[in-house]
């Protein structure tokens, strides 16, 4: 008997136990759950640029996500970042900071950039409150880290106890500021993703079994261009071109080369390399997708205000193609290497264009982009030759008065009236009125001085 009541004591225990941890779960999980840090971040951006280009993702953002890792070429030369906060995070006023290597950003006047608060659900951009990217020097790697939560009472940094922190280890890799293909005809190839300095894969299609190759660069970096061990720009310049025979990296079978240009730093102790792939399909020079340039015109040399009209000419199209054009004016004492960006004409899209002429100029340079989009939805570009257009001054314009003086009035003396402003004029103390240019000393003669508009 003693035995069954103690069994069943130790059942009546164990059960007890189970309905206290079963009553106990709902308070434990509800415990956990005001434990969690909400998500303050909606959406949000960290995009590079190099020279004259768009913007390039270098970290697609999940809110979900607190580790990111980044690499960045040494040729991106700027760095945005915007954040797109919660209603939540609106209404429970939360701020946003940037540490780079667990410390507060400096700006570049050398101060702690400060915890900025979130006003409202639009997306804001943040870049100004980030890191600068020469604080993270060419083949370094550097963490950065984004903290976005509540500002404590009195405190002038966020605490990483409080926020959500997202975490970005930056990677600073070399790399090239421009890559050009030029083919047998003289074509300049469409890579394919169009360059950015971020992109380590291009293709491109071209006439011939040769083609010439150019990269730009930042010393003291180095381009090898395919198997060769000696630098591209072979001690001279480095924006020269080089030569590839494109059967030197075809496989047996494929019209396909796959040619490797490496880049290569190397200062202070610190080393930094990167490959980029360059696939060249090559073809016969005499397909009908590529571009000819018939004809176009040469430098001119004309008066003021005189008519000039610049053209180029194609070879016409036999493959359902269609060509388009693209004008650019750059102004150069000296011939331009190089067709800039920033000299686009948008309005200019014909094969035609009237030069301008309104004013003497020496510096004038046009050009046009010549695209062709195949019935296949491939594209091909080339530029005309850089046409010199020199302005002559044969005459003057006729002179415009943008200021004209008004009356004076010399006190003991004669009154010359010169239109409805009056200065006074005391003998040996000007005093000036109505914003007349003087002021000018009157001596207590009659000889008067004054200025011709």
């Amino acid at each position: 008997m003693n035995t069954q009541t103690g069994y069943f004591k130790k059942a009546l225990v164990v059960l007890m136990a189970v309905m206290m941890m079963f009553t106990m779960m709902p308070s434990m999980a509800w415990a956990d759950d005001i434990t969690q840090k909400p998500t303050w971040l909606a959406g949000a951006t960290f995009t590079v640029k190099g020279p004259n280009q768009t913007d390039y993702t270098v970290a697609e953002f999940d809110p979900a996500k607190t580790e990111y890792t980044v690499d960045i070429a040494s040729t991106a030369n700027s760095r945005t970042f915007t954040l797109t906060p919660t209603a939540a995070a609106v209404e429970a006023g939360v701020y946003f900071q940037f540490l780079l290597d667990d410390a507060p950003v400096i700006s570049t006047l050398g101060n702690v950039v400060a915890p900025q608060q979130f006003t409202s659900t639009d997306t804001v951009k943040a870049t100004k409150y980030t890191f600068d990217l020469a604080k993270v020097p060419i083949g370094t790697t550097h963490v950065v880290k984004l903290l976005v939560g509540p500002l404590a009472d009195g405190a002038t940094d966020l605490s990483e106890a409080d926020c959500n922190v997202y975490r970005f280890t930056v990677n600073r890799t070399v790399g090239i500021s421009d890559l050009v293909v030029k083919d047998s005809d003289g074509n300049t190839a469409t890579l394919t993703p169009a360059f950015h300095v971020q992109e380590n894969r291009f293709e491109t299609k071209v006439s011939g079994s040769t083609i010439k190759i150019k990269t730009q660069w930042v010393n003291p970096t180095k381009v090898y261009v395919g198997n060769s061990t000696e630098a591209a720009n072979s001690g001279t310049s480095n924006f020269a071109w080089t030569d590839v025979n494109l059967a030197e990296y075809t496989a047996e079978g494929s019209d396909t080369a796959i040619i490797p240009i490496r880049v290569k730093y190397e200062s202070d102790g610190i080393k930094s390399e990167r490959e980029v792939q360059l696939s060249v399909k090559w073809t016969n020079s005499q397909e009908d997708d590529t571009i000819v340039i018939e004809s176009q015109s040469q430098d001119v040399v004309c008066n003021k205000g005189e008519d000039v009209e610049l053209f180029v000419k194609v070879k016409p199209d036999s493959d359902g193609g269609t060509i388009s054009y693209q004008w650019y004016l750059l102004y150069s004492y000296s011939k331009p290497d190089k067709v800039w960006e920033s000299g686009i004409l948008e309005d200019q899209t014909n094969d035609t264009i009237k030069a301008v002429t309104n004013e003497a100029e020496d510096r004038l340079w046009y050009c046009c982009k010549i695209t062709k989009k195949t019935s296949d939805g491939r594209e091909y570009s080339i530029y005309s030759e850089l046409i010199h257009v020199v302005v002559n001054l044969n005459y003057v314009n006729k002179p415009v008065i943008q200021y004209q003086p008004g009356s004076i009035v010399l006190k003991n003396y004669a009154e010359f009236d010169l239109g409805t402003y009056k200065t006074e004029y005391y003998e040996g103390q000007p005093s000036q009125k109505q914003g007349w240019a003087g002021p000018y000393w009157v001596p207590s003669s009659l000889a008067f001085v004054f200025p011709l508009f």
